[in-house]
């Protein structure tokens, strides 16, 4: 007699067959090198995003100092005469027919403000943040010196400026 053999319906794992995953180790492998290549990303970001900062910073704070020294330049240029108090504020004088107009401009070192005003009339800040202004004179030459300085982030910024315009005379 011939015996029959049947499987039981239990099932016993042979040890070539592996479960599918991934062991803890390869696991924490894994999220030791996504974690140093996520800190090495955000770090460069914010480097980047410090410089982008600080660049437009710049830009909009040499913008503001060639706006101001066109305004100085343009008022220097036409007046007739010049009388500079200390060497922190000037008046020019232009002509206008017969009946002149001066201009002032004026450093406020406490408030760290360039001030301008036109004959009677209030002084308007025309620049902020100036660590050193500035003014001399030789002749029909009128010569400033602007220093222009702010903190932006953890950076400073500063801007120096020493031009000479001639009056007209």
């Amino acid at each position: 007699m011939m015996q029959t053999w049947l499987p039981s319906s239990r099932k016993v794992a042979s040890p070539q067959r592996r479960q599918a995953g991934f062991t803890l180790a390869e696991l924490l492998i894994a999220v030791s090198i996504a974690t140093f290549v996520l800190t090495g990303a955000i770090s460069m970001f914010i480097q980047f995003s410090k410089t982008n900062l600080s660049m437009a910073a710049r830009s909009e704070f040499d913008r503001q100092m060639r706006t101001t020294l066109q305004r100085i330049s343009a008022d220097t240029r036409v007046a007739a005469n010049a009388s500079i108090t200390g060497n922190t504020s000037i008046a020019l004088t232009l002509p206008s027919g017969s009946n002149p107009q001066n201009i002032y401009y004026q450093y406020n070192s406490k408030t760290q403000e360039l001030m301008r005003a036109e004959g009677t009339g209030d002084y308007n800040m025309i620049l902020s943040n100036v660590s050193n202004f500035s003014v001399k004179q030789s002749g029909d030459t009128v010569s400033y010196y602007i220093n222009f300085s702010k903190d932006v982030g953890d950076r400073n910024i500063t801007l120096d400026r020493d031009v000479s315009f001639r009056m007209r005379n």
